[in-house]
């Protein structure tokens, strides 16, 4: 009896060019629990500088993302950390929360909670899609905000024994920025768009990419195997000997003309006739 797993042909968004194959590695975030419990009215202010000290903490965090960024990547890539720095300064987010401790009495991971996810829903439905991915941004800040208020830490990718397809069902950019490029060979993500800023990362990184990719983990196993086309906007799970082969094909047909190009690009932009 066969064991051969069924191929499975998703579509989703070009992201970053290339291709890539190899064993998935599920990127599950999973939801945090953020505790709820009330504050006496006495103990209001207090709870707020426990938020004061998560924002200092995530500021020296994301600026230490900025700065490997910059040093790995280019000044370009590391400004994307320009608008979460921004996020973690602006006074109307510092007013609104100290408004739904003193309005609610709740502990202040709730009121965090509640704040960030109203702002998030305001960008998220907004018609621009430019606008619609800062929702992404925002919803990153409040994670990591949350996680320092907890005390929790981030899932990451230097213990995998071996480079693998990453699938997530999204990328925050520091998630993207604090990958082990070592250790992953493409990226596949249930949401995001083209103008999203893991997708920039993504392709300043050379990792290839395709995102939107509706349903991906509702067909992946861990044991499965994972082909990305970050040309087309293809996602294959368990891919065939066939399609493989195929693939093969394409990827030299690509470093021809990749090469070519290479060889060319600094020559004169003229034709040979002057």
């Amino acid at each position: 009896m066969s064991t051969t797993k069924k191929e499975i042909v998703l579509f989703g968004i070009a992201g970053s060019p290339g291709i890539a194959h190899g064993p998935v590695f599920r990127f599950l975030h999973g939801d945090i629990e953020v505790p709820s419990y009330r504050i006496k009215e006495s103990e209001r202010e207090s709870e707020f500088e426990r938020f004061r000290t998560a924002v200092d903490q995530t500021h020296d965090q994301i600026s230490e993302i900025r700065k490997a960024v910059s040093s790995n990547l280019s000044e370009k890539e590391a400004s994307i950390f320009d608008a979460h720095l921004m996020v973690l300064e602006d006074k109307a987010l510092f007013d609104d929360i100290k408004k739904e401790i003193q309005e609610s009495g709740d502990n202040i991971e709730q009121c965090v909670f509640r704040v960030t996810q109203r702002y998030h829903d305001y960008f998220n439905q907004l018609e621009d899609e430019y606008l619609r991915e800062r929702a992404t941004d925002l919803k990153d800040i409040s994670k990591r905000l949350l996680r320092n208020l907890i005390g929790e830490t981030g899932a990451g990718t230097a213990f995998l024994d071996e480079p693998k397809v990453l699938a997530s069902e999204d990328l925050s950019p520091s998630d993207t920025a604090s990958l082990d490029r070592d250790k992953i060979l493409g990226i596949a993500t249930d949401s995001g768009g083209r103008t999203g800023h893991a997708v920039i990362m993504a392709r300043a990184s050379g990792f290839p990419a395709v995102v939107g990719l509706r349903g991906l983990l509702d067909h992946l196993s861990d044991s499965d195997t994972l082909l990305i086309d970050g040309f087309e906007g293809l996602a294959i799970v368990n891919p065939s000997e066939v399609t493989l082969f195929r693939y093969g094909k394409l990827k030299i047909q690509r470093k021809k003309i990749t090469d070519l190009l290479a060889s060319e690009c600094a020559l004169p932009s003229e034709t040979k006739d002057g």
